[in-house]
């Protein structure tokens, strides 16, 4: 296995599969100079351990014209027990934005301003880790969890962040005075 320039996780050796069955084109476009390009993103640490990272796809360049991977931000947020799903987002936009969702019963339980207040302490907190380009502008919280049944996951559970993007398109797009906005 071998990291490309890009990022992305390239696997080749015996054991590796040649092709996909009786489809050239998907084949080309999968298998180049003898390696497997498995679409996803990942580092080798200085033990020779792969961490998977996120995936090729789900980058997103932002009006800067910096590329943003989006897994790395959200494993972020989601150290802050209150925040039960997230998506980042934001292609095309200045900086990108988190949509999430609260643990059930979070701004129950600790009122709005608790809720708040944590949020803002993370929010604080994971942008001082990132790169200029990759700070949050700000967060949304979402009303209604995603689910299978709304068409916001997929039945394997991965958030549809094309829909979700057209969801909370408004929210996202506006510039927000407040850290938090709660919709």
């Amino acid at each position: 296995m071998k990291i490309a320039p890009d990022g992305e996780l390239l696997i080749g050796g015996d054991g590796v599969v040649k092709g996909y069955y009786k489809d050239a084109d998907k084949t080309a476009d999968t298998f180049r100079d003898g390696w497997l390009h498995t679409g996803d993103k990942g580092e080798i640490d200085a033990d020779g351990c792969l961490k998977i990272t996120g995936r090729v796809k789900e980058i997103f360049k932002t009006a800067k014209g910096k590329y943003v991977a989006p897994l790395r931000i959200e494993s972020m947020m989601q150290e802050n027990p209150y925040v039960e799903q997230i998506c980042v987002m934001g292609m095309g936009l200045p900086q990108p934005v988190a949509v999430i969702v609260m643990a059930e019963g979070a701004i129950e339980t600790q009122g709005a301003a608790q809720v708040q207040a944590n949020l803002t302490k993370t929010f604080t907190s994971v942008n001082a880790r990132l790169e200029s380009h990759e700070k949050l502008s700000h967060i949304v919280v979402a009303k209604d969890p995603w689910t299978v049944e709304n068409g916001l996951l997929t039945p394997t559970l991965k958030t549809k962040r094309g829909l979700l993007e057209k969801k909370y398109g408004d929210m996202i797009e506006k510039p927000q005075s407040a850290i938090v906005v709660m919709e």
